[in-house]
């Protein structure tokens, strides 16, 4: 490890501030992760790839190095996340301490602010046009003031406080019990929309930065576009009489003068998966000299996610709907426009109608290969009827105002979407997948062609790992050596290398393939290592003929027994209750799909018999209402799906029992089957080893990610039951030996393995017992 003394006193400083003692210390694998990220920030484009397990410190790891960069060479860093509690975490509680921690060091104090999408935060103009539209008040110019905002505001608690008291009629005029308003065409409960844009005035007449976590409520469905903005939508700074309040204006000035700029996944996805210069590369935000990704193993599927494109019947009549609402269909060119609309989407229904047409019962998605066009006969008249919808918005929007303006550039975002969406379907590209299927979200299945980006490494490498030398810089010159070459971009410009660092708690197989990233992955001890060691891992044993029946589909050959997933969950069951019995509740229960997640929860209710509560995520309360109550009762037993194995932690005896039914491995789908394909031919591997790296790689990272809810803590222990027999050797049910180590490796950190269940609950027994006494 690099010797680093400024580091090393940094961090030293920080430790000993935090835990109160002059000789504290920072962690092994805290101190070494560190000096692995100042190596990677000294060096143009150093790299550090690192799984940093749970309670290691990540965040200070990355911090302490950044603001040292900041602090001594003047370089910029920009950290991303996942997760707002962690974002939250950074800004509010890590950053604060390491900053003070640096001041002393060095003399100097880093400026670090938090960036979030433009429509995260709330917009003066749409909260003064929602306001209006409550209480009905016409614009005045005295609401472009501090003073104005919290007046209006104050007219909107009236208005909703006389609706709460009316009764009959008048209840519903003045915004009474079911009164609803509309946004973006969806209704939306007024006594639900009131108290958020009363909220959003007030924000902008305090210091307060107004983001859509900074709420203190709920959020309705569908009522934050009521208050806020898309970027495509706000008419400008320079335009808009706002401006001097603008919230997310000032976010972005604010970022553009700090040294470290927080902000998420999400943004950097946009950016990579559209080329657009989001935050790396922005002139506004400056230069950046460094990039860290913490929860880094969510990023690739965000990417995804954010380059995925759609085009539908549905969709091109719900851009008509819009047009309707802010064009004046009396006038005969827009009746014509949008009846030509409507044609247009019956067309291209028709069309992908009969592409789908091809799909099988067993395989219901069509996928297209090169030389498939979807929409090969009717994408330019859809084009052409978007340009004309377009072009008629242009006249409408030069003579809008206020909230009709806003209405009209939504609008227009709308089609400038489906447009390109309209050429991602229909272009052939390496490395993207293209299918037509059903999209089953409205009254009836529509027909829908999509695409997705598959291999993103690249746009990861050249949208936010390189970036374009700024204007103001010399370009760096040639290199002697012929064998290095300057980067350069599309558009001719040289680019810099940022140094990329990556971590998270858990990392998939081929994880720095995936990120286009050349580092190695590094692993950092963790600091949990007695809490497993006083924990066990239970996986049970199916070899008695008993087991292999209740286990075997009725479709199974004689002699050679098939696994019944359905027959498993019967199975599972009296183990299930005989663990959470021996462990008195206080256990996290997941199921691989939703249905075996009601039955277990069902059936675990009906065998407590009120010693304790069992909660779900299918009781009707929101997620979190449900997670805080299971964390209040230290007995309570919590039952979910895919959404409860990560972010969920409740360290101590309330979670002392974690129980798997299964291997959660994903469903085959279009965009995983093309990534097994992408590798196939890169690696020139069979499906199977590719298939390992993309279905089985990112079922292990679920696996960890659920185990990993046992050991929150030192203090934690207990024992994680993964109730599938395939994982063991043993038995004629098991799955392929090279997949099984995939999994298995990612239960590796528990030392005890029980396959037992007698053993088992002897275990929960013994250890229960034990806690009681102490």
């Amino acid at each position: 490890m690099t010797t680093h003394p400024a580091l090393d006193g940094l961090l030293n400083d920080l430790v000993a501030t935090i835990v109160g003692s002059p000789d504290a210390r920072p962690r092994p694998g805290q101190l070494s992760l560190a000096h692995d990220i100042l190596d990677a920030m000294l060096e143009e484009g150093g790299q550090v790839v690192g799984a940093a397990p749970t309670g290691l410190g990540k965040s200070v790891a990355y911090l302490a190095p950044s603001v040292l960069m900041a602090a001594t060479a003047g370089q910029r860093t920009v950290i991303s996340t996942e997760s707002l509690t962690l974002q939250g975490q950074i800004v509010d509680k890590d950053a604060p301490v390491i900053v003070a921690a640096a001041r002393r060091q060095t003399g100097i104090a880093p400026a670090v602010a938090v960036l979030k999408g433009w429509g995260n935060y709330a917009c003066a103009r749409a909260a003064v046009a929602a306001a209006q539209n409550i209480v009905g008040d016409a614009f005045s110019a005295g609401f472009v003031s501090e003073k104005g905002m919290a007046q209006l505001a104050h007219r909107v608690d009236e208005f909703l406080a006389a609706g709460a008291k009316a009764t009959g009629p008048l209840a519903a005029l003045l915004g009474g019990a079911g009164s609803t308003v509309e946004v973006d065409g969806r209704e939306v409960p007024l006594e639900e929309l009131a108290p958020l844009v009363s909220w959003a005035l007030r924000a902008h007449s305090t210091d307060e930065a107004g983001d859509r976590h900074s709420f203190p409520g709920k959020v309705a469905e569908g009522a934050w576009g009521a208050v806020s903005v898309s970027p495509s939508e706000c008419v400008g700074v320079g335009q808009c009489p706002f401006a001097d309040i603008c919230k997310p204006a000032a976010a972005k000035r604010r970022a553009a003068e700090a040294d470290i700029v927080v902000t998420n996944h999400s943004m950097l996805a946009t950016q990579a998966a559209n080329d657009l210069a989001v935050v790396v590369g922005s002139k506004t935000l400056g230069k950046f000299d460094h990039i860290v990704i913490d929860e880094a193993h969510a990023l690739p599927s965000q990417v995804r996610s954010q380059g995925a494109k759609e085009v539908s019947g549905r969709r091109i009549l719900s851009v008509v709907k819009a047009l309707r609402s802010v064009l004046d269909d009396h006038d005969g060119r827009v009746k014509a426009l949008l009846d030509d609309g409507a044609r247009v989407a019956d067309e291209v229904d028709a069309e992908l109608g009969a592409v789908l047409a091809r799909a099988t019962p067993k395989d219901p998605v069509v996928k297209l290969v090169e030389g498939d066009d979807p929409v090969r006969a009717t994408g330019a008249m859809l084009e052409q009827w978007l340009d004309r919808a377009a072009a008629m918005l242009g006249g409408a929007t030069s003579s809008a105002r206020g909230d009709t303006e806003m209405k009209v550039r939504r609008v227009r975002g709308r089609i400038d979407n489906l447009k390109a969406d309209l050429k991602g379907v229909v272009d052939h590209r390496v490395g993207v997948a293209r299918w037509v299927d059903a999209d089953t979200r409205g009254a009836r299945p529509w027909p829908a062609a999509h695409s997705s980006p598959v291999e993103i490494g690249g746009m990861l490498h050249g949208n936010l790992w390189t970036a374009p030398v700024p204007d103001d810089e010399e370009a760096p010159e040639e290199s002697e050596d012929l064998s290095i070459e300057r980067i350069v971009g599309k558009d001719g410009r040289p680019r810099y290398e940022l140094s990329v660092v990556a971590v998270s708690a858990t990392l998939p197989g081929g994880f720095a393939r995936d990120m286009g990233m050349r580092a190695q992955p590094g692993d950092y001890p963790s600091p949990f290592e007695a809490a497993y060691g006083a924990s066990a891992l239970n996986v049970p044993r199916a070899t008695s003929p008993e087991d292999i029946q209740a286990l075997a589909s009725p479709y199974s050959q004689p002699h050679r027994p098939k696994f019944d997933v359905k027959a498993h969950v019967q199975w599972v069951m009296p183990r299930m209750e005989a663990l959470v019995d021996a462990n008195g509740g206080s256990a996290l229960i997941l199921a691989a799909n939703a249905e075996a997640g009601r039955t277990y929860a069902e059936r675990l209710r009906a065998h407590a018999r009120g010693r304790w509560e069992v909660l779900s995520q299918w009781d009707g309360a929101a997620l979190r209402q449900t997670t805080a109550a299971w964390r209040e009762d230290h007995h309570a037993v919590l039952v979910g799906t895919r959404s409860l194995m990560t972010g969920v932690d409740a360290p101590g005896d309330t979670c002392s029992l974690v129980v798997l039914d299964r291997i959660p491995r994903s469903p085959g789908n279009v965009v995983d089957d093309a990534r097994v394909e992408a590798l196939m031919k890169r690696l020139d591997t069979d499906k199977w080893s590719a298939d390992r790296f993309v279905y089985s790689a990112d079922a292990a990272l679920l696996l960890e990610q659920a185990a990993g809810r046992l050991i929150r803590s030192m203090s934690d222990s207990g024992m994680v039951a993964v109730l599938d027999p395939r994982l063991l050797k043993v038995g004629p049910y098991k799955y392929q030996e090279q997949t099984r180590q995939v999994y298995m490796r990612a239960l590796s950190r528990f030392e005890r393995k029980i396959s037992d269940l007698g053993e088992a609950v002897d275990f929960l027994v013994s250890r229960r017992a034990g806690k009681l006494a102490a």
